[in-house]
């Protein structure tokens, strides 16, 4: 009897300790999953381009990146008024072209992609740095992103399946 009295006591503080110890793995694992809030600016952008046409019509996106001019691959380099910061695509996307007004003034590169547009808009609002003036407004065509990033002017514009880039000298 004396023996089980006294075992009594440190079997309650066992199971107090692996509940203790229960309890924080279960806390660290939860801080670990949701991860901490990013202000805007500070979150790595995602490499999330989409190598081919396929690759986005697989994905739900339109088939907008067809070549029926047989030009060829384009180059997000060719943008040359592109800010050196600009995040790379935050969502799947590929590169269906660029184009430049004949004034050099504006310029623009088209991406296919199956995500929504709000997503579009929300996940390149996420990426932009924070340096940059960004403001969410309605167009003519649904909702955008404008802003600038020092003598360079943007816009973000995003229908189903598809989003455009368009930049200017401020």
């Amino acid at each position: 009897m004396g023996l089980v009295s006294t075992l009594r006591p440190l079997r309650h503080d066992l199971r107090l300790l692996a509940a203790s110890l229960a309890v924080a793995v279960i806390g660290v694992s939860l801080v670990a999953a949701c991860g901490t809030v990013e202000p805007r600016g500070t979150r790595q952008p995602f490499d999330l381009a989409i190598s081919s046409g396929d690759e986005v019509a697989d994905a739900g996106a339109s088939t907008a990146c067809e070549d029926p001019a047989g030009v060829g691959a384009t180059d997000l380099a060719d943008v040359t008024s592109l800010p050196s910061d600009w995040p790379r695509p935050p969502v799947p996307a590929l590169l269906c072209g660029t184009s430049g007004a004949t004034d050099g003034q504006h310029e623009s590169a088209t991406y296919a992609t199956p995500a929504a547009p709000r997503t579009v808009l929300g996940q390149y609002e996420a990426a932009l740095p924070a340096s940059y003036d960004v403001t969410r407004r309605d167009g003519a065509d649904g909702e955008l992103l404008e802003g600038t990033a020092g003598a360079v002017s943007f816009r973000v514009e995003a229908r189903e399946g598809s989003y455009s880039l368009t930049f200017g000298r401020v």
